[in-house]
């Protein structure tokens, strides 16, 4: 398990051509993954879905379409554009924590909203996009050639396999820029100790001090912590061969390495001390808030729950789970792996992978049965909810079943004819204990093929052998998952909105104030043109704004969340009213002539309904188009 003696080869050199191709022609021709072709169905017309190419939009990917596309073009459409502070986002600098394009100096390490600075709207959401995919496949596949030396069709299976695991493609929008940031700065780490040449290892510096210094501001402990601690448990094979006397200016590489990190801590000093107030606004909200957990509490039914999920969609899956983004999972293969590893392996091979086999099973223990909490609180993992920390688990599983696949002893025939007995023999039993998991729409061919991955996987990791892993992961994984996140072209479905339309129109508005009652859907349409809307999803409450409407006291846990506010009209005298309606939603009825309504000094009125004239005698109408109204605030007030 050497380094070669040039790290960067022919594998590395195709895969960096090949992605740089596809980045091209995707930002060129505005191809992207989002589900914002959910905004048809507020088109008020029915027919295709404009710039739908293949798959389906996924309305259980609101945390996409739903917030984070509106508020990126609020981002953009704003006056001035590309701020820290965005009314329409949340309250102080959300725009900021939230990860949204800004003319901050963070925004150096944020590679995925660069096209926002020099490209128009849609190509630089596209931008955003490949970004996010074929990017991060390029660093997932790069990763792997550092672990295995280059082994091309097994770092392609290990990409593939994390790439389109179910809980990869149903949480894309959250945890493909960190997976990115994870796998070049580990790549990168490995080319700074193993290149011979001096400008070759200056590259992998500057790479890693971007991978880190964005992977630190993504700001999102659940994923973070158990990604940099499988990160450091990776350590002993990313550095596997080098030596002082070995390495070149092996010292002057430490110390290279150590000025990164101690940079990466500076850039996130900085970056908190300009988000203080936002920072302790957020750890003060009823949710997400402070959200402290010492593990323990999932059932070890959860832990198979990646072997069902290729036969479940977006409509199908077992509906105690919540819904199929909380039912997703990895297929964790690794028990196999370690099995497979009995008088199969060299002891040198063995002491390499052995922090990442006491990661895993420390992991389990964590999520299954949790730890003190002191522990929690000393080692950061108080700030993981165990649903969340799989994803640490998962990527090590993968990483564990490549290498034994490529460094691993060959398995004598007697011993892996057992071993693969076995294992199929316990995942036969399992599935058919766990019937209730067994939820598909899938027609017999499409279960034979996952059938036959599923072998696929055991035989090439008991028996070591490549083509038939990448075989088996193109089987279980990107056969099932490949279109969960739809292909499609420009954003015209929220572009060409109605409401977007009629909104955009009032140039004067710009730094109006807007609330959209009936709808908080609608109300991101209206943010969307980079209106200041003080309603909608508000990724940090406005709490100065709510106290004026309901004093300080038990009903401000109501509003002092991350939530969808909606607006509800009263008729005229009524007293307002504020309730939650989920823990993520509540609803304020109040009537836009009253008191407490004037004190927000609302400029423009959007209501989507139909209602009396005389709710709104304060205001005068200026649109109209079908169920769609704006008024304006009238000189009486």
């Amino acid at each position: 398990m050497r380094p070669r003696p040039h790290a960067i080869q022919r594998p590395y050199l195709l895969v960096l051509s090949i992605a740089a191709i596809l980045f091209v022609v995707g930002v060129a021709g505005k191809f992207h993954f989002s589900s914002l072709g959910m905004w048809s169905s507020y088109n008020q017309k029915s027919g295709p879905i404009a710039g739908l190419v293949a798959g389906e939009p996924q309305g259980v990917r609101s945390d996409e379409w739903l917030l984070g596309v509106p508020w990126l073009l609020s981002q953009l459409n704003s006056n001035p554009p590309l701020q820290d502070k965005n009314v329409s986002v949340g309250a102080e600098t959300s725009a900021l924590l939230v990860g949204l394009p800004t003319k901050h100096w963070s925004a150096v390490f944020r590679p995925a909203q660069w096209g926002f600075f020099f490209l128009n709207t849609e190509r630089g959401f596209s931008w955003y996009w490949m970004t996010r995919a074929v990017a991060c496949f390029a660093a997932l596949t790069l990763f792997f050639l550092a672990l295995t030396d280059g082994a091309l069709a097994l770092s392609v299976a290990g990409a593939l396999w994390i790439y389109f695991s179910a809980f990869t493609q149903w949480w894309f929008a959250s945890v493909s820029e960190l997976l990115l940031y994870f796998s070049a700065a580990c790549a990168a780490l490995r080319l700074i100790f193993v290149t011979p040449r001096i400008p070759t290892a200056l590259f992998g510096a500057a790479v890693f001090l971007l991978a880190s210094g964005g992977f630190a501001l993504t700001l999102y402990p659940p994923f973070q912590v158990p990604l940099f601690y499988l990160g450091v448990c990776l350590l002993p094979l990313l550095l596997r061969g080098v030596r002082p006397s070995r390495t070149p200016w092996f010292w002057s590489r430490v110390g290279t390495l150590a000025a990164l990190c101690l940079t990466t801590v500076v850039v996130v000093a900085l970056f908190l001390r300009d988000n203080v107030q936002a920072v302790a606004l957020m750890e003060n909200t009823v949710y997400p808030g402070r959200r402290l957990s010492a593990g323990g509490g999932l059932s070890w039914q959860s832990y198979f729950t990646g072997f069902f999920a290729p036969f479940w969609t977006a409509n199908a899956f077992p509906r105690q789970m919540g819904n199929i983004c909380e039912a997703s999972s990895f297929i964790l293969m690794w028990p196999l792996a370690v099995v497979s590893l009995w008088r199969g392996a060299s002891k040198g091979f063995i002491y390499l992978i052995a922090p990442l086999i006491v990661y895993l099973a420390l992991s389990a223990y964590w999520a299954y049965s949790g730890i003190p909490m002191w522990l929690a609180h000393a080692s950061g993992w108080e700030l993981v909810p165990p649903s969340r920390g799989i994803i640490g688990w998962g990527i090590g599983s993968v990483v564990l079943s490549i290498l034994v696949t490529r460094f691993a002893e060959r398995t004598r025939p007697g011993r892996g004819i057992l071993v693969t007995l076995g294992c199929l023999g316990a995942l036969v039993a399992y599935f058919l204990s766990q019937r209730e998991l067994y939820v598909s729409t899938t027609a017999l061919k499409d279960q034979t093929i996952l059938a036959a991955g599923f072998l696929g996987l055991v035989i090439s990791i008991v028996w070591r052998a490549p083509l038939v892993m990448l075989l088996s992961v193109l089987a279980v994984c990107v056969y099932p998952h490949g279109l969960v996140n739809p292909l499609m072209r420009g954003m015209r479905p929220i572009l060409e909105n109605p409401l977007v339309r009629a909104v955009s129109a009032f140039d004067e508005s710009r730094v109006a104030r807007w609330v959209v009652f009936d709808s908080s859907e609608q109300a991101q349409l209206v943010k969307a043109t980079g209106r200041k809307v003080l309603n909608g999803s508000q990724y940090l409450p406005h709490l100065r704004l709510m106290k004026k409407i309901v004093p300080a006291g038990a009903q401000q846990e109501i509003y002092n969340r991350y939530a969808h506010g909606t607006f509800l009209i009263l008729p005229p005298g009524s007293p307002h009213a504020l309730f939650l309606a989920t823990p993520d939603a509540w609803h304020l009825h109040i009537d836009p002539c009253g008191e407490k309504f004037a004190e927000m000094r609302v400029d423009y009125i959007v209501v989507t309904q139909p209602h009396p004239e005389h709710d709104f005698s304060c205001y005068e109408r200026v649109f109209q188009e079908g169920a769609i109204s704006i008024y304006r605030r009238g000189l009486q007030r």
